[in-house]
């Protein structure tokens, strides 16, 4: 791959050199086993500027445009991931790009060292790609009032923690969709792309952001969107955390648990996964629901039914699913399910397992196998990939999760009332504003923390018309939360994202 840089690159969009440091242009070309395309690549900083014309922030992106030049109206996709606190590292090395980082077939973590192999389920042939990092991820940064006309960021002694603390005005639920948008506006203003078919691609809290700017971007900003892809979203919170009074998180999780449990040899043995999901789908929808409803007020023969038949569905003790009434929290399931096997289940993957360390302790005190085992994975690939390979010179380290990001997280919002996050609203304004606007809705069977049942509860709710019906669809694959790391499903969402963007 070459990265020199070429003066008329119409994919650098850097109003000049970076303050955070130097971008680069290059050219690329990766083989899908019966095709070879060529593509441009950049990776850079576009800068957010108020209405004082003064850089507010500066907002790392690497873009891939297919072919010698740019097409101006063929498909364009955005892409982000979710956290909050995540760059993009994950779909753009997990599933977009013509890189990725190596995992085995079934989605585990090979052994080292991290590899970066050629992608033929890139979705390039398709749609040219921005992955974008949100402020405080990956390289992006917010960048502190200027002390001085020639003072910049990077040169500046302790650059990095006033950085961090300017990034504190952005890390609030509408100052990040803002700035999304601001990015996406200015994006296609300086490539010359506002005629292209624009679609937007977020996994996990960046579905949620998906879902928000559906509205956003078409209602306020002018920008029509033939698509909008939502990979494990995060849309409605209240499903997404339980406790003693709620129904919602315990019904949409309770599926997933059945499929984990299936997963590892636990229920529905003798069943395929399909039929013990319509089982544990339907205990859900009504001995669950029961059991929750009426809790103590239920006669003891009847929730001691409900509990056995919630026990073969989820492969726990009835003594453990009685004393918490029907209430099975994800990591208590994790820790559980394998114990005898001193396994603790990822919360992302349940299909995924690792050692539990501290097996006699009464909460779980190891990592979990899944995110913090693809930490190190996405972090030094992304990290080879975009300092080595690409060129890309700067000082900042990557922040592939940014912790401090993700626990400053603001809700502002007029009244303690209007405090609940939730964007199905905004993704049902959004395709009333634009009936011709495609919805793809992804999620896998063993993820535990954005439970593919949300999408069965809430489609069913959102009272579409018969033409809306058939711009929404929504598709389960084999995995977790990120699904896309095994082959399979890597291979079936690149399909789906083809017809979408067809």
């Amino acid at each position: 791959m070459s990265n020199e840089k070429t003066a008329d690159d119409t994919a650098n969009v850097s109003d000049g050199p970076s303050r955070l440091g130097e971008g680069t242009t290059g050219e690329g070309h990766f083989d899908t086993g019966t095709a070879s395309y060529p593509y441009r690549v950049s990776a850079d900083w576009l800068d957010l500027i108020n209405e004082d014309r003064e850089p507010t922030a500066s907002m790392f992106y690497t873009s891939y445009t297919l072919g010698d030049s740019v097409d101006a109206q063929r498909p364009l996709t955005f892409l982000f991931n979710g956290g909050p606190g995540a760059a993009s590292a994950f779909l753009h090395l997990g599933a977009a790009g013509p890189l990725r980082v190596r995992f085995e077939d079934d989605g585990t973590v090979p052994a080292g060292p991290v590899q970066l192999v050629p992608n033929a389920e890139s979705w390039l042939p398709t749609t040219d790609l921005v992955c974008i990092d949100p402020v405080g991820a990956g390289f992006s940064r917010a960048l502190p009032p200027k002390k001085g006309k020639d003072e910049t960021v990077s040169a500046a002694p302790g650059a990095e923690s006033r950085t961090k603390k300017a990034g504190e005005a952005f890390w609030e639920v509408g100052k990040d969709l803002e700035s999304l948008a601001a990015f996406i506006s200015r994006y296609l203003s300086l490539t010359g792309r506002w005629l292209s078919p624009i679609y937007l691609a977020g996994e996990s809290y960046g579905g949620y952001r998906v879902a928000r700017l559906a509205k956003i971007l078409q209602g306020s900003r002018g920008i029509g969107l033939a698509g909008v892809v939502l990979l494990s979203p995060a849309i409605e919170f209240d499903g997404l955390m339980g406790n003693d009074y709620d129904l919602t998180h315990w019904v949409e999780t309770f599926p997933a648990m059945a499929a984990a449990a299936h997963c590892h040899g636990r229920a529905g043995s003798g069943l395929p996964l399909e039929s013990h999901l319509e089982a544990a789908e339907a205990f859900a929808e009504g001995d669950l629901l029961r059991l929750l409803v009426r809790g103590e007020a239920l006669e003891e023969a009847e929730r001691a039914r409900i509990v056995e038949s919630m026990a073969n569905l989820i492969g726990l003790p009835t003594e453990t699913i009685a004393a918490k009434g029907g209430r099975i929290g994800r990591e208590a399931f994790c820790r559980a399910l394998l114990a005898d096997q001193q396994r603790y289940l990822g919360h992302h993957d349940a299909s995924v397992t690792g050692v539990d360390p501290f097996p006699d302790r009464e909460t779980h005190g190891g990592p979990d196998p899944v995110l913090d085992g693809q930490s190190p994975l996405f972090t030094m690939g992304i990290n080879a990939y975009l300092r080595t390979t690409l060129g890309v010179k700067t000082d900042l380290e990557y922040d592939l999760l940014s912790m401090v990001a993700h626990k400053s997280w603001k809700h502002s919002e007029p009244h303690i009332f209007d405090m609940e996050l939730a964007a199905m609203d905004d993704l049902r304004y959004g395709m009333a504003l634009n009936p011709a606007m495609k919805v793809l809705l992804c999620y896998g069977y063993y993820d535990l923390v954005t439970p593919y049942y949300e999408a069965r509860r809430l489609t069913r709710l959102m009272k579409l018309t018969d033409e809306q019906k058939t711009k929404l669809e929504t598709r389960y694959f084999v995995g977790g939360h990120m699904f896309y790391a095994r082959h399979e499903s890597r291979a079936k969402l690149a399909e789906v994202i083809a017809q979408v963007c067809a």
